[in-house]
């Protein structure tokens, strides 16, 4: 593997006042995700981290990492040359697991990648972290255990209610709990798998014990991995960060915020409107 190289991280020229007055002006769906679009292309264009590709993960609140994330994220990644720098921006509270593995496994085996979280990378965020080799992890960021979520969601919750049922648990919910112990089992072996060398220590086998200290169950769910944590389980994280990243995550943040505030009748408008231009 080739040695990879990090740029001094420096505060880029992103026009942040002309991006939200861009924002503030749309008013139809299709006119918001073009503006998200711009704000994104001016961000790539003023990145300092010059010939790398630059990725976003940016969700709000309600937002998770979901199949045409996946879509986007991974085939952009494979048309991309082996050796090609990728950086990747995330602030999420995570997905579905085979999602969130998924691009993961894209960014593993490049020999040069970074993730930036600014603010919190939970769950399947803190997974596809840790599937880089390295991670600009802000003084106030975090990131969190592995919280496997399986279609009837989140495989230790349904094992607790189980377990706080006891005998008296309905057949269905012991059924789903026996389940989810073997798919947990399952997952530290895969998370293990998918974090890169660069967090795995000189011999490899930090990396299956990290796998098993986020993803078991044996760190509370809502603990906090802040940067001195994160040095401590060995994780290869650096504290700087881009002021001009913020500035994104709040655009993409009034973005989704005006996208939900949206009329139910705006949507269908534009939508005839289009159709009535087609014909």
């Amino acid at each position: 593997m080739g040695r990879v190289s990090y740029a001094k991280i420096i505060d880029n020229p992103f026009a942040y006042a002309s991006e939200t007055r861009r924002l503030a002006e749309a008013n139809t769906e299709a006119a918001l995700e073009q503006a998200w679009q711009s704000t994104q292309d001016s961000f790539r264009r003023s990145w300092e981290r010059r010939g790398h590709v630059l990725l976003f993960m940016i969700h709000d609140v309600d937002g998770e990492i979901d199949d045409e994330e996946v879509t986007s994220i991974v085939g952009t990644i494979g048309k991309l040359p082996k050796r090609t720098p990728i950086d990747i921006v995330i602030h999420t509270r995570g997905g579905w697991a085979s999602s969130t593995s998924q691009i993961a496994a894209a960014l593993l085996h490049r020999p040069n990648t970074a993730a930036f979280v600014p603010i919190f990378a939970r769950s399947g965020g803190t997974k596809i972290a840790l599937a880089t080799r390295a991670i600009y992890l802000a003084k106030d960021a975090a990131l969190g255990p592995i919280d496997l979520r399986l279609g009837y969601g989140s495989a230790r919750d349904i094992m607790k209610i189980a377990e706080e049922l006891g005998d008296g648990a309905p057949p269905e919910i012991r059924l789903a709990a026996l389940e989810a112990k073997k798919e947990l089992r399952d997952e530290v072996k895969k998370a293990c798998e998918l974090i890169s060398p660069a967090h795995k220590g000189f011999l490899g086998w930090r990396g299956c014990t990290l796998a098993k200290t986020l993803t078991s169950g044996e760190m509370p769910h809502g603990r906090l991995i802040d940067y001195r944590e994160a040095k401590r389980l060995g994780i290869n994280v650096y504290s700087r960060m881009p002021k001009s990243i913020y500035e994104l995550i709040s655009i993409r943040s009034m973005q989704l915020k005006r996208l939900r505030e949206l009329p139910p009748h705006a949507t269908f408008i534009e939508q005839r409107a289009s159709s009535n231009e087609e014909h």
